[in-house]
């Protein structure tokens, strides 16, 4: 499956840091190679974004048809270091390809797969369970978790990009007219609050929901 966003160019280096804002790389499992991994040596705009489950040939032609900037690929194009590239190896031929065309790739894995609400919660959705924990757990300590509503405004993607570094989430919700459902923590709350006012937001409810674990990686990997 893939999927193609098309919206108003931005630097890639803001592209990123919503993208390690919403995926989490830093709850990625260590042997894991998650975030940015391809850049070409110039700034790049991203105005198309093609998401895709794996990097193969044939999508990164469609890509290139498309004219597309950033590749999302769920998993990975890369694990272990490359030695060489040249034309011997299709990952090679990949990674060659993108650096030629200035098409960045970003891959979220396992960290998408750890956040609260993420693919592994998606997946546990449909089951009447009565508890679930990680099978490796990580350095972690409770803390209460606050839902902000909030409604959608042009400047919804100005607050977002300046809650760059603080842990939250967001859904769209239309059970009472288009809204933002935005979770973060209780202790982050004043400064969320701050940055939504700055921008002229201003929550529509605000309700502390539960208790949750949050996760905490001590050493980030290089360029997270």
């Amino acid at each position: 499956m893939r999927l193609s966003l098309c919206f108003k160019g931005m630097d890639l280096r803001r592209v990123v840091r919503v993208l390690n804002q919403c995926c989490a790389p830093h709850l990625a499992d260590t042997w894991d190679n998650v975030g940015l991994l391809v850049q070409s040596s110039e700034t790049i705009v991203v105005s198309r974004v093609l998401v895709t489950n794996d990097l193969t040939e044939p999508v990164l032609s469609e890509a290139r048809k498309l004219e597309t900037s950033l590749i999302v690929s769920y998993h990975p194009p890369m694990f272990s270091p490359l030695k060489r590239i040249t034309n011997s190896h299709w990952k090679e031929r990949l990674i060659a390809a993108c650096l030629e065309n200035r098409i960045a790739i970003y891959s979220p894995h396992t960290g998408l797969d750890a956040k609260m609400n993420g693919v592994n919660d998606w997946l546990l959705s449909p089951f009447d369970l009565i508890s679930k924990k990680p099978i490796t757990p990580v350095p972690h300590r409770e803390e209460s978790v606050t839902k902000l509503t909030l409604p959608i405004s042009e400047s919804f993607s100005q607050f977002y990009m300046s809650l760059s570094g603080t842990p939250v989430s967001a859904r769209l919700s239309c059970i009472d007219g288009p809204t933002i459902n935005l979770t973060c923590s209780t202790m982050s709350l004043p400064s969320v609050m701050k940055q939504a006012r700055d921008v002229g937001i201003l929550p529509i409810g605000a309700e502390e929901i539960r208790k949750v674990i949050l996760f905490f990686i001590l050493t980030l990997r290089d360029g997270q």
